[in-house]
């Protein structure tokens, strides 16, 4: 048996890993934007969220951190207070885990108020590169 990474050819993106039979590593790309390589011997967890692959040289390569940056984890729930997040690279979408909103960041940074109590999860995925984890963020709202 072997195991094996498909991914986008075009952009490094892991699509999908797995194990099958070594006469069948080749045929795991079924589209053709897709590519496969034999990645026995390599143990990885989250494969898709943390690494990418290298389209010229086809080697798996690590993601690097998320770039942004928060000023605090704790905001006051007077709708008056702010938290910032900044370096957040353009066209990165935030997911506001604790409401199931999404928007689209585009000038680098995000400025939030809250008048409810509680928890703020915040989740940014750099949507036009393949090459950051996604950016987590946990706000004590009080």
């Amino acid at each position: 048996m072997a195991d094996f990474i498909v991914f986008d050819n075009t952009t490094g993106e892991i699509i999908r890993s797995g194990t099958c039979p070594d006469d069948m590593v080749t045929i795991q790309a079924i589209e053709s934007d897709e590519s496969v390589i034999d990645s026995t011997g390599i143990t990885l967890i989250d494969i898709e969220s943390e690494y990418y692959v290298d389209t010229t040289s086809e080697i798996l390569i690590e993601k690097d951190d998320f770039p942004g940056s928060i000023d605090s984890t704790s905001i006051i729930a007077n709708g008056v207070d702010t938290i910032t997040v900044s370096d957040i690279p353009n066209s990165s979408t935030l997911y506001l885990l604790s409401s199931i909103e999404e928007y689209i960041i585009t000038d680098g940074s995000l400025v939030l108020t809250t008048k409810r109590t509680g928890t703020i999860y915040l989740e940014f995925i750099v949507n036009d590169s393949v090459i950051y984890k996604k950016g987590e963020f946990e706000i004590n709202a009080s």
